[in-house]
């Protein structure tokens, strides 16, 4: 299943990265890098261009395609004209955002079984941390923490684990190293620890868990269920202990590791993970059987996908579009082109392609001037 489909359900992201000159007019930063709602430039302040005016508006959106991963700030206005004609125009910002995952990974004996010719808790690992395609171990700049948890008669839950952090690869590989499979599957207590664990995390930005289960949960009450009652119930309070961890401001996301694991549970708790309502779509859920499965779930749930749609407050009619100009940093795109820019309706910009493409990462300006005297 594609990740489109919880994309934008999740919660809005607070945002970190600098204000630039491109947006000079627009409303003050904070300190979170964020532009704020205001008035135009202050007295002195900036040298913005003539779409800017005095009543921009500031949003952060999370949209359809993404879960708010990029600070979207909006200075959209009405520049003027000599034949006093409103003008439309576009000014926007869009900011990194330093995002945190929390991979609670189960660590019962079960995970020592085969998926494709390694144990599952070595196909877990290498799918996160192998220097030339893992996914923790290609980002760098994105924060990753992690519990492995498993339950014994001597002691449930029983965890170990590192705090999220950048540069993590090195470090969560090794506790997965120093900890082997062993003990039985307490999801819903596993869980647990690692909101707690999220809940003392001071940095800014949203912060999402990924579940990756290879078998049925137990529970530190019903450690091994061994019938329909008991798994009923250990399956419902996993289900519980995602819904609290979605209370507490942690989205979950499912990735089965192996055929094991039943569907309806899978989907069920995926939907508890983003808040699910009635009428809306099903949560997507992943299950991998091989190792390559396994890395591109995980690879699907941490990319960053920023919308290529922009709303602009005064439509621009067809005669006056071939006027308008869009820049990109600074550089130029072309109008009606599969790989510039297009207007779908008159008050929305849209980004095509490879002009698209190259907005995806880092900070990016997003410039609209129309020249209404041509």
């Amino acid at each position: 299943m594609r990740i489109d489909a919880w994309r934008g359900l999740g919660r809005s992201l607070v945002l970190a990265g600098p204000c630039l000159g491109a947006l000079a007019c627009a409303p003050p930063c904070y300190d979170d890098g964020v532009l704020q709602g205001g008035g135009g430039c202050p007295e002195g302040g900036g040298s913005g261009s003539s779409t800017t005016t005095e009543s921009s508006t500031s949003t952060t959106q999370t949209n359809a395609e993404g879960s708010g991963e990029s600070g979207i700030v909006t200075a959209e206005g009405s520049g003027g004209s000599t034949t006093g004609v409103e003008c439309p125009g576009l000014a926007e910002l869009l900011t990194p955002q330093t995002r945190t995952f929390e991979l609670v990974v189960e660590q019962s004996g079960n995970m020592s079984v085969d998926l494709d010719g390694v144990s599952r808790y070595d196909a877990v690992a290498a799918a996160l941390f192998d220097p030339m395609d893992g996914v923790v171990a290609l980002q760098d700049d994105t924060r990753f923490g992690m519990v492995v948890y498993h339950g014994l008669q001597a002691g449930c839950p029983i965890t170990e684990m590192e705090p999220p952090q950048a540069m993590a690869s090195g470090p969560l590989a090794a506790l997965m190293a120093n900890n082997p499979p062993v003990g039985s599957n307490p999801a819903p207590e596993g869980l647990a620890v690692a909101v707690t664990e999220l809940e003392a995390d001071m940095a800014s930005g949203d912060k999402t868990l990924v579940l990756l289960m290879g078998n049925e949960p137990g529970s530190c009450a019903i450690q091994t269920p061994i019938n329909a009652i008991q798994l009923a119930t250990t399956r419902q309070d996993t289900v519980d202990a995602i819904t609290a961890a979605y209370a507490a401001g942690f989205p979950t996301l499912v990735i089965s590791v192996g055929e094991v694991i039943d569907p309806a549970f899978l989907q069920l708790a995926a939907n508890e993970g983003i808040g699910h309502q009635a009428g809306d779509p099903d949560a997507p859920y992943w299950v991998a059987t091989d190792r390559e499965q396994l890395r591109m779930a995980a690879a699907e749930i941490t990319a960053t996908h920023r919308a290529c749609d922009f709303p602009i407050d005064d439509p621009i009619s067809d005669e006056l579009a071939p006027s308008c100009q869009v820049l990109v940093n600074g550089a130029p795109l072309m109008y009606e082109d599969p790989d510039g820019w297009d207007l779908p309706d008159p008050q929305t910009l849209q980004l095509q392609g490879a002009a698209c493409d190259s907005i995806q990462n880092g900070l990016v300006a997003i410039d609209m001037t129309c020249d209404c005297d041509a």
